[in-house]
């Protein structure tokens, strides 16, 4: 094919795929040759540039696989060919291989390596890198299906995106002076087995090494700080460690990791995208250092997933939304001591859970956090939570026995709806509001306390509690009643304070019962009861308080020298000196000594 004289460009694959094109004549008019301008013309045997250009783009003859010949006119001031490889006048740029070399040394003047120079060099199986290169270009050695190993040399800094995607190699080292593993570096090379990375690196990016299926394992750099989406899927690791410096994980990230049995998530996590180990059938043991990660949008697994261990570090802080969401197979779970919120739905439906101990500095529990955990029997709540979300343990069946601890102040909306099993409810003089149908359909539940503090009651709080006989509300003044009647029958009895009972008899809802008063301080003494008092430095410290309970504190002469009441669930006094004392907390008495 000959070109007219009036063309000054050749744009980007203008005659890509002409599987016909058989000979072409490039006129002098022509200033510049675009990207893959030739790429894939099968019958193309040999190409002349005229002297006349001065701009050529990538991969221009790529999968050209009966070129035989690359030449480029004396006269041209910015390209030169040695040995039917393309380079820059210089020789420092290598822009294009003959799709047909089986092997290549390059001269030591070359320092780049341009994007797609080996692109589809099927046939390449072996080269020698100078030791002045600096940069492989993107795509520079994709699918060099027969190279099975190349020595990097020291002085590269830069390595492209794609640069050996499907390419043979079986191992490969990263030089020290490359901080970035780019996209789909090392994808689809499915014989790769061994990979060397550097402390250096700190990022991998997205499906840097995806459906390496021989790599089963890898340690990753110490100082990295990323990782990109599906970047390890679909290989053949079998555990995991990410450092403690990582803090975003793309999606998918090791998802399809069909050999995949533990991993490690470093302190620093901060986000992690949707499906991270998703679809990983032999997965069964997590472990979670991270101290403050962000809630996630959706859990990080697939609902299929056979996680039995998931093992919180002890310097975690916060528990995200979605973290360990319908982990079937998990039974047993510890909140460490220096956690303060769990978030939504952050065991939600993880139907094997039996047991559950939660650390003494958590002060939240979110939205739908135990949700559905069908098989949890009993529930601690400690005296460090102030909110209980909707629907935290909303569906739990199987619950007996819920202890509320006394620090909390509301009960949100369906909270314990449906926990069938569960008998009695203590709710603390803490709680001041009870939430919408916070007990929703509790059939089992026979008596409740209402605290002393409960001012406001939403409806259906109570309804449907098919055998509830007993409601024992301690608030002096009748707590109101939102949103209609918390309960849907009244044909039980209601005890009250003593005094209080005109005000019950006036009140809506409340007047519907057969009202008793009654004296409740053997309630409040079983509850003080659970007050721990000793002596920490020169303080007396009185722990798991319950607010409104007074304390006085007397001298060996019988002084009273401290008097209050508690407000806090743990309350610490500094006393002058050492010595004997007498701590008075409700209608318990004991001695301590400083």
């Amino acid at each position: 094919m000959n070109l007219p004289n009036t063309i000054t460009e050749i744009k980007a694959n203008a005659f890509q795929y002409c599987r016909a094109l058989a000979s072409i004549s490039i006129p002098n008019s022509v200033i510049s040759i675009g990207d893959y301008a030739f790429s894939d013309c099968s019958a193309l045997t040999s190409i002349r540039i005229p002297e006349s250009v001065t701009t050529i783009g990538a991969g221009i003859v790529t999968g050209c696989t009966n070129l035989t010949e690359i030449q480029v006119e004396a006269g041209n001031p910015a390209y030169s060919a040695v040995d039917n490889i393309l380079y820059d006048k210089e020789q420092t740029t290598l822009i294009q291989c003959l799709p047909s070399k089986t092997s290549v040394s390059l001269p030591a003047t070359v320092t780049v390596i341009g994007s797609s120079a080996f692109n589809n060099c099927t046939g390449l199986t072996s080269i020698t890198l100078p030791q002045s290169l600096t940069t492989i270009g993107d795509r520079a050695f994709w699918n060099c299906t027969s190279l099975t190993s190349i020595d990097i040399p020291r002085s590269v800094s830069a390595i492209g995106e794609s640069a050996f995607f499907n390419s043979g190699l079986t191992s490969i080292s990263i030089p020290e002076a490359v901080t970035n593993i780019g996209n789909s570096t090392f994808s689809n090379c499915g014989y790769l087995a061994s990979v060397t990375l550097h402390d250096g690196i700190t990022h991998i990016g997205e499906q840097a090494f995806a459906f390496c299926s021989q790599l089963n394992a890898i340690e990753l750099p110490q100082n990295l700080a990323s990782i990109g989406k599906s970047a390890f899927a679909n290989i053949g690791l079998t555990t995991v460690i990410i450092p403690d410096k990582v803090t975003d994980i793309g999606e998918n990230c090791f998802s399809t990791c069909n050999q995949l049995s533990s991993i490690t998530f470093g302190a620093a996590i901060k986000n992690v995208g949707s499906n991270v180990v998703g679809s990983c059938p032999l997965l069964t043991s997590i472990v979670w250092n991270a101290t403050k990660a962000n809630d996630f949008n959706s859990s990080f697994l697939s609902y299929d997933n056979q996680i039995e261990t998931f093992t919180f570090g002890d310097n975690v802080e916060y528990i995200p939304d979605n973290l360990c969401e319908q982990m079937s197979k998990l039974t047993s779970v510890t909140i460490p001591d220096k956690v303060t919120t769990i978030g939504k739905n952050a065991f939600g439906r993880c139907s094997g859970l039996t047991s559950v101990t939660i650390g003494n500095s958590v002060k939240e529990i979110r939205q739908g956090a135990f949700y559905g955990c069908n098989r949890l029997t009993t529930i601690i709540i400690p005296n460090s939570v102030t909110t209980l979300g909707n629907e935290v343990f909303s569906g739990c069946r199987n619950l007996e026995s819920a202890t509320i601890g006394n620090s909390v102040i509301g009960i949100g909306e369906y909270a314990f709806s449906e926990c069938e099993k569960l008998t009695t409810v203590i709710i603390p003089n803490s709680v001041k509001t009870i939430g919408y149908a916070a007990f929703y359909e509790c059939t089992g539940l026979t008596s409740i306390t209402i605290g002393s503090s409960t001012e406001q009651i939403y409806g259906d709080a109570f309804s449907e509690c098919t055998n509830l006989k007993s409601v024992s509300c301690l608030a002096i003044n009748p707590p109101v009643c939102m949103w209609g009647s918390p309960f849907d029958n009244y044909d039980k009895d209601l005890y009250v304070p003593t005094g209080s009972g005109d005000k019950y008899r006036n009140a809506e809802v409340w007047k519907e019962f057969n009202i008793t008063e009654k004296t409740f301080s053997g309630i409040h003494s079983a509850e003080t009861k659970e007050a721990r008092i000793y002596t920490r430095d020169h303080n007396i410290v009185i722990e798991n308080a319950l607010p409104g309970t007074p304390l006085s504190v007397y001298n060996p002469a019988g002084v009273c020298i401290e008097s209050m009441e508690i407000s806090d669930s743990e309350t610490e006094i500094a006393l002058p000196a050492q010595g004997l004392y007498i701590v008075k907390y409700g209608d318990r008495s004991i001695k301590v000594v400083l």
